[in-house]
């Protein structure tokens, strides 16, 4: 897919609701500069991280392949990946609270298991 990238910079810019001279500003060029950019079928590397980052907005992806047009091997697994879980647990100090957290874990890890 070919990709015009001066058009869509403008469709990007007209979006984001900056005016001109904020642009211009913002990526230290100035406003007649900025209509040819937008006019532009190919721009340099170096300048389209310069606009990426003045309208803080990843034109690279454009050029990168999307995931329909790549295969992506199958996993298999018989089993599931497990998720680790973190728990904040604040205790009373009383032994019977111990306990009873503890039996709680090992039902949730005998239920996940």
């Amino acid at each position: 897919m070919e990709v015009h990238i001066g058009e869509k910079i403008a469709q990007v810019f007209q979006e984001s609701g900056i005016k001109i001279t904020e642009l211009a500003k913002r990526m230290n060029t100035s406003q007649r500069n900025l209509y040819s950019i937008f006019k532009r079928k190919t721009i340099t590397v170096d300048m389209l991280k310069e606009v990426s980052k003045a309208l803080n907005y990843d034109f690279f992806e454009l050029y990168s392949t999307s995931k329909s047009e790549v295969a992506e091997p199958e996993i298999k697994s018989s089993k599931a990946t497990p998720t680790p879980i973190k728990m904040i647990i604040e205790l009373d100090g009383e032994q019977s609270t111990l306990e009873k957290i503890i039996m709680h874990l090992r039902k949730l890890n005998s239920a996940i298991a």
